[in-house]
């Protein structure tokens, strides 16, 4: 679509998320599966990104759009609890912050360190795989791939003949 014809037409009936893309965005329903959830909120992010909605307060609009059940519930009562106290969550991270702690498995973070902390390239378990699995924990983790700790920590993983040929 042409993007001069924001300033035409009246502006206040023109729906708040212009969607060009045919794309079904997932429902989140409360299910306590990290992996289901994380990816519920990369899409979103992923989503906000493509059409460039920026604003946390919209990013948060979209997202309670797309919750169901025992989700819904939950956020329906934090934003009455919320206009009563006057502290809405207002920050995309305050929002994931907030629904990870409600809904995360009980004790996921946890195990999640010990498994980063004994990961090791698995015997049979090429490097494109391992590399792999230690992006993906190091993302979910918020750990950043370019600290020289987890590049030591990345080469002292894998197998030891790769090690020393890496490190010849």
């Amino acid at each position: 679509s042409n993007h001069h014809d924001k300033n035409s037409g009246n502006v206040s009936n023109k729906p708040f998320f212009k969607l060009d893309v045919k794309f079904d965005l997932p429902v989140y329903n409360g299910e306590s599966n990290a992996e289901k959830l994380n990816n519920w909120i990369r899409q979103l992010e992923l989503y906000c990104r493509i059409q460039q909605i920026m604003e946390d307060e919209a990013k948060i609009q979209l997202a309670s759009l797309r919750l169901s059940g025992t989700t819904l519930i939950w956020w329906e009562s934090k934003l009455r609890s919320s206009s009563n106290l006057g502290n809405i969550l207002s920050s995309w991270s305050d929002f994931t912050t907030a629904i990870k702690n409600q809904f995360y498995p009980l004790g996921y973070k946890q195990k999640a360190l010990m498994e980063w902390q004994y990961l090791r390239q698995g015997k049979g378990q090429n490097v494109q795989t391992f590399t792999e699995e230690f992006r993906k924990q190091a993302l979910s983790l918020g750990i950043s791939l370019d600290s020289p700790e987890v590049v030591t920590k990345y080469i002292g993983s894998l197998h030891s003949y790769i090690r020393h040929a890496l490190l010849m």
